[in-house]
C-alpha cells in the first residue's frame, strides 16, 4: 500500500488502523528513502494527526 492510498484511507477514517500503521512502518523503513511525493504524504499524515483530523 502506498502512503498515499494510507493517507487517503485514514483521512476518510478519521484514524489510522492497527495495519495502516504496520504499512507506514514498512514504507518508511530506515534503509528506504523516499520520493519528493511519499514524503509529502508523510508530512501531510503528520499533519493530520497534529490538528486531530486523524487518531493514531
Amino acid at each position: 500500500m502506498s502512503l498515499q492510498e494510507i493517507v487517503k484511507q485514514a483521512l476518510q477514517d478519521g484514524y489510522l488502523t492497527p495495519a495502516l500503521k504496520a504499512e507506514v512502518t514498512r514504507v518508511c523503513a530506515p534503509d528506504t528513502v523516499l520520493s519528493d511525493s511519499e514524503e509529502i504524504y508523510l508530512e501531510q499524515l503528520l499533519g493530520a494527526f497534529l490538528t486531530g483530523e486523524v487518531a493514531g
